[in-house]
């Protein structure tokens, strides 16, 4: 890290980063505090690194004054399909119902998982068109003037999976 920051002029106490993928938001704010980039994405001379996938992070070549926006076997919560099997492990540890957590979650590798997946999709898509259907049906019956309205106005679809 001397070498590299003698290299290119950088006074030794300014913090260097290394920012791969576009992330402009995030190399301006380092900038804007004096830190300096180094632009080879490969170098090991960085105090910080920010990177879009966990595997560009050398893990086991990090120096203890070096920081990288990923923890190193962590996935069972840092990812979207770890998080589902954890939230979906909680009945093991705690009186949860994994139904009550929304966005429902999936591992669609799984073929039950699939399977679940599509069949809530379809029973919220039919939930859908009922919706649609009472409302244009309410507009129809009021536009003409039919005393069936107050009918209609009571008529509601539920939010519910039936």
């Amino acid at each position: 890290m001397k070498e590299w920051k003698k290299k290119y002029r950088v006074e030794p106490e300014t913090r260097v980063f290394i920012i791969r993928g576009g992330y402009h938001d995030i190399k301006n704010a380092l900038k804007s505090r004096g830190w300096v980039q180094n632009k080879d994405k490969e170098s090991p001379c960085f105090d910080f690194l920010w990177t879009l996938k966990a595997v560009d992070v050398p893990h086991s070549q990090l120096s203890n004054h070096q920081i990288v926006n990923h923890f190193s076997t962590a996935t069972s919560i840092t990812t979207k399909v770890g998080l589902t099997h954890s939230l979906k492990n909680l009945i093991w540890f705690n009186a949860v119902d994994i139904d009550t957590f929304f966005p429902r979650c999936y591992d669609l590798a799984i073929g039950e998982e699939l399977e679940d997946f599509i069949a809530e999709f379809k029973q919220l898509k039919a939930v859908g068109y009922m919706k649609i259907y009472v409302r244009e049906m309410r507009e129809a019956f009021k536009a003409s003037g039919s005393s069936a309205t107050e009918e209609l106005k009571s008529a509601t679809v539920s939010d519910q999976i039936f």
